[in-house]
């Protein structure tokens, strides 16, 4: 299982907060986050943070909403309010090397 994040903001915080509740480190397509790849062997299956629901089912072979990013505090934020949904997906429909280069953002 891996988890991708679009930003810094989201991958920093799976990265920062995650292992203590047993999830694995994330990966994303930003900047140099890129660099740090995808994994060997890639993820089977995906949690995916901070895309569209129409991106990630043009993109991957399946998709379900699993929940929403939310804020309790009302602070207005790029992930709670551009794109909350969190989906649980499964491999890209093209082959990790190439999804990986085409995922490559600078931002």
């Amino acid at each position: 299982m891996g988890i991708l994040g679009t930003n810094y903001g989201e991958a920093g915080a799976i990265n920062l907060y995650g292992a203590r509740y047993g999830l694995p480190s994330a990966i994303s397509g930003v900047n140099s986050f890129w660099q740090r790849g995808y994994g060997n062997p890639p993820p089977k299956t995906l949690i995916v943070v901070g895309l569209s629901r129409e991106y990630v089912e043009k993109t991957f072979q399946s998709c379900r909403l699993a929940g929403h990013n939310g804020n309790p505090y009302g602070i207005k934020n790029e992930e709670s309010e551009d794109h909350p949904d969190i989906f649980v997906c499964e491999p890209p429909r093209e082959p990790w090397p190439q999804f990986w280069d085409d995922f490559q953002s600078f931002g």
